[in-house]
């Protein structure tokens, strides 16, 4: 299901030249007919998660400056520590060298929004983890920083995982929503891009630590599954399988996708087929 340029710009409620920027890096597929020259067709599952995501925040992207989204580098994560020890103090950030050694289990997991000047303005992580170590985090049990290393895993084509996103973190400042939006917008294109390389993910767990967090977590789809003693922390999941949430399906669509190439190319190896012999 495709949507015209009209109906995608009415979906998004952003300018001509804000969506044309996005098709050409790539955030936003275009399709154009056999025998045609003009006249490009949108992915209408993917403009709809993308609206998803901005009522998710109540917020549309800004729409005037270009941001860079990318892996965090080696500098990124000292700037990154940095941010995060003035936003929620040293209890809850991860201390640089043990970050390091995270990096180094799976450089891809870091994320990380600059201004075109380099500055950062916002991080994430998608991390695969054991589950067990999931858990211990989603009921309070351990910090982040209490993480092993080797509980850590690398993006696996036929191995299932379960991801924790992690602080979905923006510097504060009159664009702070806005940041925000354009932040979990790039995380779940990096999630689909995840699904369309065959990294089969089974579920996604987050935290949410303030009002606004828990909200978003919910807008999207995200099921509560621990609340803390105080109510002021709470712990969400999130299945691949969950027909209902938009980042659910962003997912789904790249990982199908990745299926039908490779039962093009001539593998018709399934999710439940390869979930058996990880279990073997």
């Amino acid at each position: 299901m495709y949507y015209t340029l009209q109906q995608a710009l009415e979906k998004l409620g952003i300018p001509k030249s804000t969506f044309f920027d996005m098709v050409k890096d790539g955030r936003i597929r275009s399709y154009l007919p056999p025998h045609r020259k003009r006249g490009a067709l949108y992915d209408k599952e993917q403009i709809d998660a993308m609206a998803a995501i901005q009522v998710a925040t109540g917020q549309k992207p800004p729409t005037d400056e270009k941001l860079i989204f990318g892996n965090s580098t080696e500098v990124d994560l000292a700037q990154e520590v940095a941010i995060g020890l003035d936003l929620y103090g040293a209890d809850d950030i991860v201390p640089l060298n043990k970050l390091r050694q995270w990096w180094m289990r799976n450089p891809e997991m870091f994320l990380a929004l600059k201004r075109q000047d380099g500055v950062l303005v916002g991080y994430s992580s998608v991390t695969p983890m054991k589950p067990e170590t999931i858990m211990k985090l989603i009921r309070d049990e351990i910090r982040e920083a209490d993480v092993d290393p080797n509980d850590i895993y690398p993006y696996s084509i036929g191995v299932p995982l379960e991801c924790y996103i992690a602080s979905l973190t923006v510097v504060p400042g009159p664009k702070q929503r806005e940041y925000a939006t354009q932040l979990i917008s790039d995380v779940a294109h990096f999630i689909q891009h995840l699904g369309e390389r065959g990294v089969y993910i089974t579920t996604f767990y987050c935290i949410g630590a303030t009002p606004e967090g828990r909200r978003i977590a919910h807008n999207l789809g995200f099921t509560e599954i621990y609340t803390s003693p105080d109510g002021d922390r709470s712990g969400f999941k999130l299945l691949t399988s969950d027909e209902e949430s938009k980042l659910a399906q962003f997912y789904m669509k790249g990982f199908n996708d990745s299926q039908q190439d490779h039962q093009h190319n001539g593998s018709n190896q399934q999710p439940e087929q390869i979930r058996k012999e990880v279990e073997k």
